[in-house]
């Protein structure tokens, strides 16, 4: 079974066993429609019932079920939120999650192969990090926007992306 990571504990808050919790999610409020999440490492997880969630700043404040005081809370500080992926909620046409983009190959419809998807910067505009590969153009890593202007095709059963890029965008 496939987990997906959502957040991580970062902090007790408060004396009544609640957790802070670091989203790392796009959708913070679902936090606040779960009734259970997995919760451990990659190697184990436990499941925890949410009594409690609200959303405090950049945060989630969750109170779990069995947890009621802030030493019973502090054991799980850096403990992994996970979710399956039944979970997952369901995204609008040409959005993807980062873990589907990472390792495609990114392919130039006039320079040809140009390497794969290292890793996603997300922010007011996202960011591809691209490792080249053997005979492309790039010498080193570089950056491509993701805004349909250059990004032409993502097939994710191929795992391929189509780009349309102007020259020298790696140098």
């Amino acid at each position: 079974m496939r987990l997906y990571t959502i957040g991580k504990i970062v902090s007790t808050h408060g004396l009544k066993g609640e957790v802070k919790v670091y989203p790392e999610t796009s959708f913070p409020e679902r936090f606040l429609e779960m009734e259970r999440v997995l919760l451990g490492d990659e190697s184990y997880q436990d499941v925890y019932v949410i009594e409690s969630a609200r959303i405090q700043k950049n945060a989630v404040i969750l109170g779990f079920r069995g947890i009621s005081d802030s030493q019973a809370a502090e054991a799980l500080i850096g403990k992994t939120l996970f979710i399956t992926e039944d979970e997952l909620y369901e995204l609008p046409e040409d959005h993807f999650y980062v873990f589907d983009l990472i390792g495609l190959l990114v392919i130039d419809e006039k320079f040809g192969e140009l390497g794969t998807i290292k890793d996603v910067v997300q922010g007011a505009q996202d960011l591809y990090v691209i490792t080249p590969s053997a005979g492309s153009p790039a010498s080193e890593e570089f950056y491509i926007p993701a805004v349909k202007a250059l990004v032409k095709e993502v097939d994710l059963e191929n795992r391929k992306m189509l780009v349309d890029l102007p020259e020298g965008l790696w140098d």
